[in-house]
């Protein structure tokens, strides 16, 4: 293959395009691009205009911020959208396409989310409010500048994302002029794992959808229902009541009022549930599932490290109010699915590779896609929605950069496993693949275990294949894209089908791939991922070298330090801190003794997920039973590092992973 090979700093030079969203008549779009910018060692976002009938585009925002999540105003003359240009995300108006940018909020604590009023003047939002008694605001303010301490008696006191809590901070939505920087605080709310949309509000600008708990205090209940609250006379409805148990997110009114669709599963919490489409009908008070029949996971579940800032709603109504659209993700593809209020259904996308997102046309069978392969990092398309028939690209992207730039080949495998199943997942080519000729290769194991590998853009894997090296991506059982069934195998039993699941992907590829040199395999992994690298070379010693990543190796002590472990675990393992016989026995570190194979030990100081200490208990195990292991630790990082993480770190941890894998 022709042209220079993907190179790490790449990620600096490369640009990913985000949030599309269409004018309400259909005639403009705005979109975000995301850059990775050396200098400053941040990441910047733009928003870009494009009037969709001349072609012609222009930049609206300027400088090193981050400018994200816009949404036209339903009157269509002006954008809405979030910028930290002042430090903290606040919301900003801004005519289009000259207008200059007006700050409307002013809250504290920044804003996450926020979506229009029908009105045009007035938006919702989503902060968190203090709600801690008014003598203890006092004393807070009289000690700002003090070290503060913790004092809880919650479980549930820390997360990745936001580190240690602030007790008396919670997340309310609020209603707001855009003309004043007064708000009402309106309800409570919570988002599930895997979903995204704040809230919605009725045609009329009576009624607001939400999602929230189901016991709001309980911290070992994560079901969540649909509320639906009459801003005028403050009545409540728990529209997924029928259920009681669950989790119910991305309620959306249908253009006509009548209908509130939604993405939903009855069942008790648990990571792998799958979502189905559930609309509920105002008119008679039905709720229905509306794809009985169908066993996929809906939404975007593909593993990657390179799209940024994607923030358009899962579940999206037709113009017409008679059917939603969405993405699924099925067997190492996330396409774009369509659902009738009548329960008809079907694919309107058959590519095989990862839509990341899509925007509706209010006004028309279309659609803007955000499209990602293998060797497109990330661009828009226009999809017609009855023809099925992807337009030309809108964005042209990274162009420039990858035209002379040879990316990987992607080969889908398909085989079974030992007790018959089907497995999937691909693998990549070393760039300079040439047929008689032997190659390494990496397995490369996804976190979760609930994701899938996706025929997309992997910066990553690129690197690795720009280095020499096939790559082995398998979606072994835990893995989405293969049905509920295959998907729930996993829990209670790590390290047992989902362990030989990728031994016998891997040994069908030695057999049938004879460039692949069987005497040079490398295997790594982050998250359940790392657990997966842990447990493979305490069980086997066939590979050269290993790379553990945010990983887990002590089931025991995670269940006390991990941000979720005290409902994950017991989840995952079917056992909890009063059956330490169990975890002990699917933790890799009571067989560290078997380990052989030299081991790069990753690990992000605040990382709340699978905290330090699990890689601590790890590399000193190994150490003190005269391994060869080395510790890496990156400052000012989470477990989100080798997707969101400070750039520079980024680059650094890919240069320290193929330094070793080079020893």
């Amino acid at each position: 293959m022709s042209g220079k090979r993907i190179e790490m700093n790449d990620l600096l030079h490369l640009a990913s395009v985000s949030s599309p969203t269409i004018s309400l008549d259909g005639r403009k779009l705005v979109y975000v691009t995301t850059i990775l910018d050396e200098q400053s060692d941040r990441y910047q976002s733009a928003l870009i205009y494009r009037d969709l009938e001349t072609g012609a585009e222009k930049r609206l925002t300027q400088g090193e911020d981050q400018n994200t999540s816009p949404l036209w105003s339903p009157d269509g003359t002006m954008l809405m959208y979030l910028s930290d240009r002042d430090g903290m995300k606040q919301v900003y108006v801004q005519s289009v396409p000259d207008g200059q940018p007006k700050k409307v909020t002013q809250t504290k604590n920044g804003i996450s989310q926020f979506f229009w009023h029908p009105d045009s003047e007035h938006l919702f939002f989503s902060t968190k409010i203090d709600v801690s008694p008014e003598k203890n605001k006092n004393i807070a303010a009289s000690s700002a500048d003090q070290p503060k301490v913790l004092r809880t008696t919650k479980i549930n006191y820390k997360s990745n994302d936001e580190g240690l809590f602030d007790l008396n901070l919670e997340d309310r939505i609020c209603i707001q002029s855009i003309k004043k920087s007064e708000f009402k605080i309106l309800t409570d709310y919570s988002i599930g794992y895997g979903l995204k949309r704040l809230g919605d509000i009725s045609p009329d600008g009576r009624y607001l959808l939400c999602e929230r708990k189901i016991e709001k205090d309980n911290p070992f209940n994560q079901d969540t229902g649909i509320w639906l609250i009459d801003l005028q006379n403050g009545e409540q409805k728990w529209l997924t009541e029928t259920y009681k148990t669950g989790v119910f997110g991305e309620a959306t009114f249908s253009p006509d009022g009548h209908y509130v669709a939604m993405l939903g599963n009855t069942k008790r919490y648990e990571t792998p549930n799958q979502f189905t489409v559930y609309l509920y009908n105002r008119l008679n008070d039905e709720l229905v599932d509306l794809l009985p029949q169908q066993d996929m996971q809906l939404g975007d579940w593909a593993v990657g490290d390179f799209q940024q800032n994607r923030t358009t709603p899962c579940l999206q109504w037709a113009f017409d109010s008679k059917s939603v659209y969405f993405t699924a993700s099925v067997d190492g593809g996330v396409d774009l699915y369509q659902a009738t209020i009548n329960g008809d259904f079907e694919p309107i996308t058959e590519f095989g590779t990862h839509i990341f997102e899509f925007s509706l046309n209010p006004v028309a069978d279309q659609a803007i896609i955000g499209l990602s392969a293998p060797d497109v990092p990330s661009d828009l398309y226009p999809l017609n929605l009855v023809k099925k028939q992807l337009g030309t690209v809108l964005t042209h992207m990274n162009q420039a950069q990858f035209k002379q730039k040879a990316t990987a080949k992607y080969e889908p495998i398909q085989c079974r496993t030992r007790d018959g199943q089907k497995l999937g997942g691909f693998l990549v080519y070393p760039v300079d693949y040439e047929e008689e000729r032997h190659y390494p290769l990496v397995l490369n194991i996804h976190g979760g275990p609930y994701t899938m590998h996706a025929a997309t853009f992997h910066h990553e894997v690129q690197v690795m294949a720009a280095s020499g090296y096939a790559v082995l991506l398998l979606n072994p059982r835990g893995s989405f894209g293969n049905g509920q069934n295959f998907v729930s195998q996993v829990t209670g039993h790590y390290g047992e089908g989902d362990y030989q699941d990728l031994m016998d992907g891997l040994d069908y590829v030695l057999n049938h791939f004879p460039f692949i040199d069987p005497t040079s395999l490398y295997v790594t992994g982050g998250s359940y991922g790392g657990f997966m690298t842990n447990w493979i070379v305490s069980h086997t010693n066939r590979f050269k070298r290993a790379i553990t990543q945010r990983s887990m190796s002590n089931f025991v002590s995670l269940f006390g330090t991990s941000d979720i472990g005290y409902h994950f675990i017991k989840d995952e393992m079917h056992a909890d801190i009063h059956d330490i016989e169990t975890l002990w026995k699917k933790s890799p570190l009571a067989y560290v003794h078997n380990v052989e194979t030299p081991i790069l030990i990753m690990q992000s100081e605040q990382d709340y997920r699978c905290p330090m200490e699990q890689a601590e208990q790890w590399y000193t195990a190994l150490k003190y039973d005269r391994k060869d292991a080395e510790f890496i630790r990156f400052p000012n990082s989470t477990h989100e590092l080798s997707r969101s993480g400070i750039p520079s770190l980024r680059i650094k941890r890919l240069r320290l992973m193929m330094e070793w894998f080079g020893k």
